[in-house]
């Protein structure tokens, strides 16, 4: 679970989903279905901005999602089997994904 848009939204895995809640006001979450079997690491950029999930591949290992739209931007399969973590640089420009065969570190933008 993270915050992430400036503090405006929450931001958690469950299962295969995303779930998107406004940190502001009361209502109903939104839940966005991942092209992942199961979402088991999340990291969101420094400025709050994206949200990047990862786990046991479906399409992807990885998929990037902007967090104001709630939508995905881009996914990814690395050759590293199942992804146990991920981590954003602090600058947001750099992801860090390390999994079952090994780690990789990318542009993020």
């Amino acid at each position: 679970m993270a915050f992430a848009h400036g503090g405006r939204a929450v931001v958690f895995a469950a299962g295969s989903f995303l779930v998107f809640a406004d940190a502001t006001a009361a209502g109903r979450p939104r839940r966005v279905k991942t092209g992942l079997r199961s979402i088991l690491g999340m990291a969101v950029t420094p400025d709050g901005r994206t949200v990047v999930a990862a786990g046991r591949p479906g399409e992807a290992a990885v998929e990037v999602y902007d967090v104001a739209a709630q939508s995905k931007r881009a996914a990814f399969d690395f050759g590293v089997g199942q992804v146990h973590a991920v981590a954003a640089s602090p600058d947001g420009c750099t992801l860090a994904v390390g999994g079952d065969r090994g780690l990789v570190v990318c542009d993020l933008g």
